[in-house]
């Protein structure tokens, strides 16, 4: 059975809050009888102190006389405390006899006879004050005895104030206080339930709320946002689905005009190299023509090799598997070769190429194949979009660490609200030219770079041009050795991993 989060959230603040509640209140009252009992007893060991203090201040004689004046002034003392607390007060010699009771003046010259009664006046006698409880069951309920000596006018023990109180009646009073404990306890749940449904609301209302626009941007709805201003958890965990959604959003959109874009290119040369291979085979096409048909067919073919090419490269390197050879050679090199490649096209459109090598050798540590595809595609771009007669400068240097390439043109330029999302794949800033690309060169050269561990930037001024700039790791004999290291490592691992193998008998067996 599933429970809704809403009520698991409110059961367990509930359960926490009656626990709490519970533990409080039985504590309380637990804390306050054991106060008030241990008050009582200290109260009545004081007035025990008094009446002994009384006592050690007579004639000293072992007779007790109910005629005599102090004896009076004893008397009437141990009455009045015993009508003030509720207690019964017994003076004893130190043989055991009872001269006074404060409630049974017929009972004097009782003796005591009980051991364990005897036991505990001895430790009286001796000058020890007792605080006992059940000694005296005979006289009902809780009863708890305080044991006080007083002193003779020998300086010796003459007996002990035994002084005896029910403290079952604390129990009743504490009954009373506990049933308004636990009034204001019940009070105090009504105020937690409520509090606890408006939390558990407050919890999981948001929760409920994301919930569903999760649901819905699963079927589809991609502008499902969630409403939630919050400076919590909760508010983040929105904020982090809007922001996902939003991204997502832009992916999906990106994906729909990548497709829509590589079936255009797809569709368009299939189309047409059908169109003149069909031409050709019905005799539409006069066999003269043949070259002229056949060369637009090879271009066609070269443009969708390259389309393809590039959808491969980047689900290679998405996918991690595209392995990076690293190894020393000479950036300048590579860059003089590549020129040279569009020495025709460059000739074609007249452009003007400014090439500015600061340091002789520009020795970097990278993948050579990969790198080249890089120079290539920003050349590429820059002599595509480049007008007849326009200029394209090429320069590289060398700092503490890194070699840094630049390629800038003055050709169209990039618009600034462009700009942000020339890298992202499918992304296309020419609009108007949509033809001349699919939008993923500019995000293969940009995976590359993050392989290798370095960066690519881009300025640019619609109507002066465009410059990109990226950096190669500086070759140090270090970085070759690391890479030795790396690879060795690669190599342990694999003949580890093929030791570890069942032998290939053992598998078929299998």
């Amino acid at each position: 059975m599933r429970y809704p989060l809403f009520l698991r959230v409110l059961s367990s603040i509930l359960v926490t809050v009656l626990v709490t509640l519970l533990v409080l209140s039985f504590t309380l009252v637990g804390f306050l009888r054991a106060n008030g009992v241990a008050q009582k007893q200290e109260l009545l060991r004081e007035q025990a102190r008094d009446v002994a203090a009384m006592m050690s201040q007579r004639d000293g004689t072992y007779m007790w006389s109910v005629t005599t004046n102090w004896d009076k002034v004893i008397r009437e003392k141990i009455r009045s405390i015993s009508e003030d607390n509720d207690a019964t007060i017994w003076l004893v010699d130190r043989n055991g006899f009872v001269l006074s009771l404060s409630d049974d003046t017929d009972s004097l010259a009782k003796r005591l006879k009980d051991e364990n009664v005897l036991a505990q006046l001895q430790r009286v006698l001796s000058g020890e004050e007792i605080q006992v409880q059940g000694l005296f069951s005979e006289l009902g309920g809780q009863i708890v005895t305080v044991g006080v000596p007083w002193i003779d006018r020998y300086g010796d023990v003459g007996g002990a104030v035994l002084l005896h109180t029910d403290v079952s009646n604390l129990d009743v009073s504490f009954g009373a206080m506990g049933r308004q404990v636990a009034v204001a306890a019940i009070a105090a749940l009504i105020l937690g339930v409520a509090l606890s449904y408006l939390m558990s609301r407050s919890i999981t209302r948001p929760i409920t709320t994301i919930s569903k626009a999760v649901g819905r941007f699963a079927k589809g709805e991609l502008d499902s946002r969630v409403d939630i201003n919050r400076h919590d958890e909760l508010g983040e965990l929105a904020d982090a689905f809007n922001s996902m959604a939003e991204d997502l959003s832009k992916l999906e959109m990106l994906r729909r005009g990548f497709v829509a874009n590589v079936s255009h290119e797809l569709r368009s040369p299939m189309t047409s190299m059908q169109g003149y291979v069909q031409g050709m085979l019905d005799g539409t096409i006069p066999e003269e023509d043949y070259p002229q048909y056949l060369n637009v067919v090879l271009s066609e073919t070269k443009r969708l090799n390259k389309l393809i090419s590039e959808l491969l490269d980047l689900s290679r390197i998405e996918s991690g598997k595209f392995p990076l050879n690293c190894q020393k050679f000479d950036v300048n090199e590579l860059i003089a070769r590549i020129m040279f490649q569009y020495e025709g096209r460059i000739e074609e459109k007249h452009i003007n190429v400014d090439i500015s090598f600061r340091q002789e050798q520009c020795l970097v540590w990278a993948d050579p194949d990969r790198i080249s595809q890089v120079v290539v595609n920003l050349i590429d771009n820059a002599v595509k979009f480049l007008q007849d007669g326009g200029s394209l400068t090429l320069w590289t240097l060398m700092d503490e660490d890194h070699a840094i390439i630049t390629i800038k043109d003055d050709g169209p330029g990039i618009a600034s609200e462009d700009l942000p999302y020339i890298f992202d794949r499918f992304y296309k800033a020419d609009k108007a030219h949509s033809g001349k690309g699919t939008g993923l060169g500019l995000s293969i050269v940009k995976k590359i770079l993050e392989q290798h561990g370095q960066e690519i930037k881009c300025t640019s001024t619609p109507g002066r041009g465009t410059s990109f700039m990226f950096t190669l790791a500086k070759y140090t004999p270090e970085l070759e050795k690391k890479q030795a290291e790396k690879a060795q490592a690669q190599a342990d691992g694999a003949k580890q991993s093929a030791r570890e193998l069942p032998p290939a008998d053992n598998q078929d067996k299998a």
